[in-house]
């Protein structure tokens, strides 16, 4: 017998009739499967998101820290800021001269705002 005459005498697979109920059934297995699918995916990619931005605004503006880290780092800048060498005199000299310019030039202003002229 050859493989031709085999395969004649070989009558086809049935395929099972499925019914309405188990296709039913299928399609909303599937719509579960897939709802589940998308859902985490977006949970996932909205975390990540998140992370991202959260992240850039801290490396940006690292004093949005609050409570005890927020006065811990002020702590720190204050005395840094405290510890570093004075400027030179004529360098001063001119700032607070500058200064008195400013005040006189503008005191008019401020006065006027306080109400006392």
């Amino acid at each position: 017998m050859t493989n031709l005459e085999i395969a004649e005498n070989v009558a086809p697979a049935k395929r099972p009739v499925s019914t309405a109920a188990e296709q039913l059934f299928m399609f909303f297995a599937k719509v579960l499967i897939g709802s589940v699918t998308l859902s985490v995916v977006s949970y996932i990619g909205l975390q990540i998101a998140i992370w991202s931005v959260t992240s850039a605004i801290e490396e940006k503006y690292p004093v949005v820290r609050g409570g005890p880290a927020f006065w811990r780092e002020l702590e720190v800048s204050l005395t840094s800021f405290a510890d570093q060498p004075d400027i030179d005199q004529t360098k001063k000299k001119r700032i607070i001269e500058s200064l008195r310019k400013l005040s006189k030039r503008y005191r008019p202003f401020i006065e006027a705002l306080n109400g006392t002229e």
